[in-house]
């Protein structure tokens, strides 16, 4: 498993012509609404596939040479045959991963997905304080709840298998409360990726940060808030913290808190622009092609036809995805930037290596129980 990994990257980091990353939207409904989510909106009405299209999906992404496959939504475990998706999938993709609100998840919908094979798995929470995250979820009393969840993962997936990982929004209403919730994962044995708030283009109107989300905040005391935390995380990282994100990401990403300048897509300054289809893209509920999760593609292509392997190969196809994510102002979401920063820059493809073989050496995750975790509640 390391040694075709490790060629894997090395094919990947010298060509980019595969994708490293398709994450597969497999239904666009979802039990919350929470504020700085737009995907339910954006995925409305859209037709879901069974199994059989499914399996044709990842069939198509097999041969094309994906190495993660993130099942997503939407909500995931509304889908009540998602062990069967997983299964199908894991037959076809190296590695599998799930993300969720893990609100729906239960011992009897997860256990045969961890069976299947299920490699990893990341769960949304944004904070610790209560109110905060009642606010941002829309759902009274959802944070124990949450935290009840992350014990049932925890306990059900074998301690040396994951990621298992927590992805938490940062903006005016999560800063205070982050380096809370930074230790609390790290304390169970998990890492975090640190997510600016915004919302995507995929109506055309821009990437809009959302920095109030329900509080005042008034002059620039959010930035340099966020700044400061930041810096720290990043300081943290380099003395071996379980932080998901690269060090330029951090770095980077209070410019863009500040300003909404996203300067990874910016050709003046970088020579880079946006990977898709090379390196990610994204599949739709209905087995559509879309350039990635934000952003649709303005013509239908089907990747379970049995014909988009040799599509996806095309040079004029490739072409026309880059036409259509030249019109994306750009995003900071904490996948697209990281894997074209990891298969452009050696130094970050290096870090990130460095960081998975790093996890490796971690102490295996121990069993939690439920009284110790609703103790990391914090007032607020």
């Amino acid at each position: 498993m390391l040694a075709r990994d490790a060629a894997d990257l090395a094919s990947k980091f010298l060509l980019r012509s595969t994708p490293f990353y398709v994450q597969f939207q497999l239904t666009g409904r979802c039990n919350l609404r929470c504020r700085p989510c737009c995907v339910p909106q954006r995925l409305q009405g859209l037709a879901e596939l069974p199994i059989a299209g499914i399996a044709a999906v990842a069939e198509n992404l097999g041969r094309i040479g994906t190495t993660n496959l993130v099942l997503t939504g939407g909500e995931p475990f509304l889908r009540p045959d998602l062990p069967a998706i997983v299964e199908v999938c894991k037959r076809r993709v190296p590695h599998v991963r799930l993300q969720t609100n893990g609100l729906l998840i239960t011992e009897e919908n997860l256990a045969p997905c961890v069976a299947a094979g299920l490699d990893g798995l990341t769960i949304s929470l944004d904070s610790l304080v209560p109110r905060v995250e009642e606010e941002l979820t829309g759902r009274p009393g959802v944070l124990p709840l949450i935290l009840e969840k992350i014990v049932l993962i925890n306990n059900l997936f074998p301690p040396r298998r994951g990621p298992l990982a927590v992805n938490a929004i940062l903006s005016a209403a999560t800063c205070a409360g982050m380096r809370d919730l930074v230790g609390f994962v790290e304390g169970i044995g998990w890492s975090i990726a640190v997510v600016p708030v915004h919302v995507g283009c995929g109506s055309g109107e821009g990437f809009v940060l959302r920095q109030q989300q329900g509080r005042d905040d008034p002059g620039q005391e959010y930035p340099r808030q966020a700044g400061a935390l930041l810096q720290d995380l990043a300081a943290r990282k380099t003395r071996g913290a379980a932080v998901a994100n690269s060090r330029r990401y951090l770095r980077e990403a209070e410019p863009f808190i500040r300003t909404g300048e996203t300067r990874w897509r910016q050709p003046w300054r970088t020579g880079w622009a946006c990977d898709s289809p090379n390196l990610y893209f994204a599949v739709r509920p209905d087995g559509s092609f879309s350039v990635c999760h934000d952003f649709s593609f303005p013509e239908r292509v089907d990747v379970a036809d049995p014909g988009f392997p040799e599509l996806f190969r095309k040079p004029e196809f490739r072409a026309r995805v880059k036409d259509a994510a030249a019109a994306c102002p750009g995003c900071y979401y904490g996948c697209y930037p990281e894997y074209t920063w990891m298969f452009r820059s050696p130094r970050n493809f290096f870090e990130t290596c460095w960081g998975y073989a790093w996890s490796l050496l971690r102490p295996r995750r121990r069993r939690l129980e439920l009284s110790r975790v609703l103790g990391c509640l914090r007032a607020g």
